[in-house]
């Protein structure tokens, strides 16, 4: 059994897929972390040694984002946007979208969706 930042990966599936699982690791990033450390992407998680697998986990909370810390900056980023006023700002207050999609025939399921209030 194979555990990387307090989340199970299967020892057959692949170094590459196996990082994709971590929420905020994608494709590219998998792959890069691979050519960091000499690894090649079609090896398998039980292949790797566990200083490699350390080496990975150190690089992988030293330079990137992700889990809850990759949520918590993007919340910090909606709210910043919010206390500025920015156009931005109040599409996400207004549950509208905020990239310039239409609304007009497109969209019916983020206007309407409910809001869960806290109190």
């Amino acid at each position: 059994m194979a555990y990387l930042l307090h989340r199970y990966v299967s020892p057959q599936s692949l170094v590459t897929q196996a990082l994709q699982r971590i929420s905020g690791l994608g494709k590219h990033q998998s792959l890069q972390l691979c050519d960091e450390l000499g690894l090649s992407p079609n090896i398998r998680v039980a292949e790797v040694s566990s200083e490699d697998w350390e080496r990975l986990e150190q690089l992988i909370t030293t330079y990137y984002h992700t889990g809850q810390d990759m949520h918590r900056r993007r919340v910090e980023a909606i709210k910043r946007l919010i206390s500025m006023g920015t156009y931005r700002g109040f599409r996400h207050v207004a549950h509208l979208p905020v990239r310039g999609q239409r609304t007009h025939t497109n969209s019916k399921s983020r206007r309407r969706s409910p809001r869960v209030t806290s109190s």
